[in-house]
This record gives structure tokens, sequence and C-alpha cells, in this order.
């Protein structure tokens, strides 16, 4: 729903466009092993499994990658702009 509105906002104000496609397309890459497993067990008649997975290991996967961030910003940026 968050991809579809942030499609829909560069399409209304195209000052920002090039920048908010960038991030849109950070998003999907990093979405994508969790979205293509997803896809496989739903075509595969396993609907409730694949439900599942979206719901379990995909909120997993997004607070790995917030962590992950957290860590990247504490240890490496924060550092390059402290005097």
């Amino acid at each position: 729903m968050l991809m579809c509105i942030g499609y829909l906002v560069g399409y209304l104000v195209p000052p920002i466009q090039s920048s908010l496609a960038i991030a849109i397309e950070v998003f999907i890459w990093l979405d994508f092993p969790i979205s293509l497993l997803t896809m496989g067990l739903a075509m595969a008649n396993h609907e409730v499994m694949a439900l599942a997975w979206l719901f379990v290991v995909g909120t997993l996967w997004w607070y790995a990658l917030s962590l992950g961030g957290r860590f990247v910003y504490n240890n490496f940026i924060s550092r390059t702009y402290t005097a």
C-alpha cells in the first residue's frame, strides 16, 4: 500500500519524482527475497503458508533490516558528523 502511495505522489508532484523513484526502487529490492518466496508458495496452492510466511518472516526481515540500518548509522555515519 505504501508503495502505491509513493508512486501516486511521485506522479502528482514531478519535482520529487526522481528521488522518490530511487527510494521506491531500494524498497523493492530489499523486499524481493520475501516476496519471491511468498509468490512461490501462493502459486503452489499453499496460500495459508504463504500468508503466514509473509506476516511472520516478512516482519522479522524488516526488523532485521532496521537493526542493520541502525547499526550502520550508529557505527559509521554518526561518527563522521561528530566533532
